[in-house]
């Protein structure tokens, strides 16, 4: 990586905890402190993944794939570790998103994941990132909770929700779609009709309903001293965008940039993560310095580097895992006509394939050995769901 790791700055920070940014002002010393201390143990259970800026490219074009497609990839989105952490480079994801990349943007960004449950695949998902000055760091008020099976509202209850919905003044249905991204919800730039965004929304809302935003456990103490208008009795108010607040508003607001901000990035991560459980197109790069401890009966590497690499070209991976997925989705029983099924691995697509029959249904080119091989008519899908009865037109182009 060229810049420096964020990890790395993180862990720095915690050293000196007057870098960490969270609306703490200069003043409480101590609660900067306990911050760092929390946020230092944490990063140290954590193995850590730097990725590569073509795999952040990658997912963050699967994050906008058809969001029946991403509800197929959250059984994918599983974590390698209990404890994780993520960090990618700014820029690319931005600018593969079709947007500009803001001055005063952070040169890289990460979430922190860790498994909640040993039998459940439950998460809970933890943003950083830098400020606008470069060694200082900010610890969001917020992170999420999700399950990769069912509804999060059916797993647990969740108390975070209406004090995050009071606090910011934003409509709950707002804040769950965030998840997922409201703008993504809404997207319609293609010939869907009416009826085709319904559904969407439909599989936006299902999508969503896995996920949900809580008080982050590294900052709630504070938070709630903040929301209870202690931090207010001591003076010291604060000046966000210009304007003089108590430190009630200025988490009010904290709060609403961190939901806005961050829309869609959990989506972007569950992509991610499927897109690294894709092993077989997947190298990584391991590097381990120092001698190992043993943290909460652990044993944890003192550095531990691994960067993750796509080995094909992206667009055969994207391809591959579009098509899997998409295979992977419940349709109605409908009939398959006979067809010609071709090799992807092998031959050279520039060939003109002198077929020859090897069996009495695969043909294999004698030149570049591409094969292929006759599928006979069939029955597909699921009959629960209905039946499909296709007349087919012949036409000449």
């Amino acid at each position: 990586m060229a810049s420096r790791p964020l990890a790395d700055i993180i862990n720095a920070a915690c050293a000196d905890p007057t870098r960490l940014i969270l609306g703490l002002h200069p003043q409480d010393r101590d609660g900067r402190r306990v911050l760092g201390n929390r946020v230092r143990m944490a990063m140290r259970t954590a193995r850590r993944f730097y990725i590569d800026d073509e795999v952040t490219r990658a997912a963050t074009r699967l994050g906008v794939q058809h969001p029946n497609i991403l509800c197929q990839m959250l059984a994918r989105a599983r974590t390698p570790f209990d404890s994780i952490w993520l960090e990618w480079a700014v820029a690319p994801q931005v600018e593969e998103a079709g947007m500009p990349v803001a001055e005063d943007a952070p040169e890289r960004t990460g979430v922190l994941i860790e498994r909640l449950d040993e039998n459940e695949p439950i998460y809970r998902m933890i943003q950083l990132g830098n400020s606008i000055k470069p060694n200082e760091v900010i610890v969001g008020p917020l992170a999420i909770m999700y399950h990769l099976v069912s509804p999060i509202m059916d797993i647990r209850s969740i108390p975070d929700q209406k004090l995050i919905a009071d606090t910011t003044k934003l409509p709950e249905e707002y804040i769950n779609i965030t998840t997922v991204g409201s703008a993504y919800q809404n997207q319609a730039e293609d010939d869907a009709d009416d009826l085709e965004i319904e559904q969407r929304r439909y599989y936006c809302d299902l999508l969503a309903s896995h996920a949900a935003h809580i008080l982050n456990p590294l900052t709630a103490s504070y938070i709630h001293r903040v929301l209870d208008g202690k931090h207010d009795k001591e003076g010291n108010n604060l000046t966000v965008h210009g304007v003089r607040v108590t430190h009630r508003e200025a988490m009010q607001i904290t709060m609403q940039d961190s939901i806005k901000e961050h829309s869609g990035a959990w989506r972007f991560v569950m992509s991610l993560l499927a897109l690294m459980n894709t092993q077989d197109y997947v190298e990584r790069e391991t590097f381990r310095a120092g001698r190992s401890q043993i943290v909460s009966g652990h044993v944890v590497p003192y550095l531990e580097h691994i960067t993750v690499k796509l080995k094909l070209p992206r667009r055969i991976v994207e391809e591959r895992m579009v098509r899997e997925l998409v295979d992977a989705i419940p349709r109605r029983r409908h009939e398959v006509m006979g067809h010609w099924k071709q090799s992807r691995k092998r031959g050279d697509p520039h060939c003109n394939h002198p077929y020859i029959d090897v069996t009495p249904r695969r043909q294999r080119c004698p030149l570049c050995s591409h094969s292929r091989w006759w599928v006979n008519e069939h029955m597909r899908g699921t009959a629960e769901l209905g039946f499909v009865v296709k007349d087919r037109v012949v036409t000449r182009d």
